[in-house]
């Protein structure tokens, strides 16, 4: 019976064990995910704040220091007036100063100074570094005191080194380095002959025969950038193309068809006819398939002003569409069609067709080329343009002849 009974409290000494050990598996898988939830939220936090736009080119480096560490953040523009700072700034930030070993403590009060890293450069002699980068502490109390903001005045080409001194003791310090991006203020564009008209139409000649040499070529880009910096930035540019005045049919839910050049004969309602080139499926013309022009890559690939070349990579499309037919016209493509469609008489007289010609813009270029350090992009500028045809030409090289006889005998 006594066997019995140390038998049964050994068992269940046992499970109290065993469960406690479960427990504490448990306990450790618990804060195991919630480490790991707080380290990918730390990871997420860290991409977020390196994948930033900054506007301006104030850089600021890692802190360097003996019990004291410094953080900075950007300030957005539309926070600008909170913090009394002019809309014409280049741009501002704030450094946070963290005293150890106890930052709340009231002896953690903090001292800033800032002074060019070589005063003595070309660049530097003579320059107070006032007049490029100011600092305004937030307050005079200890707390207050911690937290500066650094105000971008202007470019500058020599390094700044700003230094946070503690008021308790002057051997604990912290600096960091201010840098000064170099930034894409302009740019100018071409492809081959063809310049870029940015703001307004770039009218371009289109060669339409299939054997003939297009205008155009790879993008050639030249961008003007400031003078004065202190880091180099890398230079990035990114091309889109568009069909532009596009409307939207909202009864159909479907693009309206866009062309960019149509010509229409009518004979007083008894029948009509169409020809155009556009962006649409061929036979759908209230339909617009935008996979390839919207997948075209501008920098592979470049622009050609050619229409073999605009059908066979852009998705150009020819169609022809009605009744009837216009005269020396056969509806498919060849130069001959695409004259007449641009040459034809407006109004045939003795003959009851009229025809009307529209030319509308082939397509709009969109140009975005960014300063970046790393991923953080500290200028941008985007610029657009329409393409239009001006003139064409029907040009074949000529590399052999020959005769329809080999002899005459008269």
């Amino acid at each position: 019976m006594n066997n019995e009974l140390q038998d049964h409290k050994k068992s269940d000494t046992v499970k109290w064990i065993l469960t406690l050990v479960a427990f504490i598996l448990v306990g450790i898988m618990i804060i195991g995910i919630i480490c790991g939830w707080f380290d990918g939220a730390k990871k997420e936090s860290d991409k977020q704040q390196t994948e930033q736009t900054q506007t301006g080119g104030l850089l600021v480096g890692e802190s360097k220091g003996n019990g004291i560490a410094l953080m900075s953040a950007v300030i957005p523009t539309s926070e600008y007036a909170s913090y009394g700072i002019s809309a014409q700034s280049e741009s501002a930030v704030t450094l946070t100063a963290t005293v150890q070993p106890d930052n709340t403590a009231e002896n953690t009060g903090v001292d800033w100074a800032m002074k060019w890293k070589n005063a003595s450069s070309s660049w530097a002699t003579g320059k107070s570094v006032t007049d490029y980068v100011t600092l305004t502490p937030n307050g005079e109390g200890f707390m207050e005191s911690k937290t500066v903001t650094l105000n971008n005045l202007q470019p500058f080409g020599e390094q700044i080194i700003v230094t946070a001194t503690a008021q308790d003791n002057p051997q604990v310090t912290a600096t960091c380095t201010l840098d000064y991006a170099q930034k894409v203020t302009d740019f100018s564009l071409s492809f081959g002959s063809v310049n870029c008209n940015f703001g307004g139409k770039t009218l371009v000649t289109v060669e339409l025969n299939e054997n003939g040499t297009p205008t155009g070529g790879i993008p050639s880009l030249t961008p003007t950038k400031t003078d004065v910096y202190t880091v180099a930035t890398q230079m990035t540019a990114e091309y889109r193309l568009s069909i532009p005045d596009l409307t939207y049919d909202e009864e159909n839910n479907r693009p309206n068809a866009k062309y960019w050049l149509t010509r229409y004969g009518d004979a007083y309602g008894v029948y009509s006819h169409a020809q155009f080139f556009s962006y649409t499926e061929s036979g759908n013309y209230g339909s617009i398939s935008y996979a390839t022009i919207q997948n075209y890559s501008v920098a592979e690939n470049g622009l050609y002003f050619g229409i073999p070349f605009m059908v066979q990579n852009m998705g150009l499309t020819f169609s022809s569409g009605g009744m009837g037919a216009f005269p020396t016209t056969t509806g498919n493509y060849t130069p001959a069609s695409i004259i007449e469609m641009i040459e034809g008489p407006e109004q045939i007289e003795g003959n009851i067709i009229h025809y009307s010609n529209a030319a509308y813009d082939m397509f709009t270029l969109t140009v975005t080329v960014q300063s970046k350090v790393g991923d953080t992009v500290y200028a941008s500028v985007t610029k657009e343009t329409n393409f239009r045809m001006q003139n064409y030409t029907n040009i074949s090289p000529v590399n052999a002849m020959s005769v329809d006889q080999s002899s005459v005998t008269f």
